[in-house]
């Protein structure tokens, strides 16, 4: 590992729960409009199978007219838990977006952050960023590099 570098730990969170301002920008959405913030961490989630639009807008509705959005939120931690390797603990996940449902929240948008993913940006720039990794060994040679060429003057 360099130096300066950062290594993610396996098994556990890159920030801790209250270490919102860390991430300000992240923070103040969160707090501001968290069914934008969620709507776009389950979009990445759930690979795109359900739309930032969709997933925050049910968080939305779920927020004013039920009072449970804390419940469906807990779910979407477990998702990532899953996805990134961290042990399963649903009364953890569960009593994290009860008792501190913003700071939950912004703490998985974090993560998402570390983990090189753009909540931003959505699903579908994870998707760009894998075919531009592998279009070297997709595409034929000269279109490969005429794509990339032009990839990286034009950013």
């Amino acid at each position: 590992m360099k130096e300066g570098e950062y290594q993610t730990p396996t098994g556990e969170f890159t920030t801790g729960l209250c270490d919102c301002c860390t991430d300000c920008s992240g923070c103040c959405l969160t707090f501001c409009c968290p069914c934008v913030s969620f709507g776009r961490m389950a979009e990445i989630l759930d690979q795109g199978s359900v739309s930032c639009c969709t997933a925050g807008t049910f968080y939305l509705i779920l927020a004013t007219f039920v009072g449970f959005h804390w419940l469906y939120t807990c779910t979407y931690r477990a998702k990532m838990k899953a996805l990134f390797g961290f042990p399963k603990s649903t009364c953890d996940d569960c009593c994290a977006h009860f008792f501190c449902h913003c700071c939950a929240l912004a703490q998985e948008y974090r993560e998402l952050k570390h983990r090189g993913y753009h909540p931003s940006l959505g699903n579908y720039y994870s998707i760009l960023q894998i075919y531009i990794y592998l279009s070297p060994y997709i595409l034929p040679p000269f279109y490969s590099t005429c794509t990339i060429s032009v990839w990286h003057t034009h950013k």
